[in-house]
């Protein structure tokens, strides 16, 4: 009788595996690979520091609206990157 319990403990443990497993094969199969775009933007330092940053929180603004994400800075260069949408 016990020897009966943990086969059929083993075959409801292998089965459980298996359906868990195929689940997640599924659903890793649905997950889309998103695909990227970048744009670099190089702002140069005519003004002041104070005009500076309202011009670059401006730019950053309208980037941001378009649907492009900060993802860097290096000196004077923005780094962007953004979805692209099919």
């Amino acid at each position: 009788m016990k020897k009966n319990f943990w086969w059929l403990m083993v075959v409801i443990v292998l089965i459980a595996g298996l359906l868990v497993s195929n689940m997640l094969v599924q659903a890793k199969e649905k997950i889309a690979e998103v695909q990227w775009e970048y744009k670099t933007v190089n702002t140069k330092f005519k003004d002041s520091i104070k005009q500076q940053l309202k011009l670059d929180l401006s730019m950053l603004n309208e980037h941001g609206k378009d649907g492009w994400e900060l993802c860097g800075v290096n000196n004077t260069v923005f780094y962007f990157k953004r979805d692209i949408k099919e």
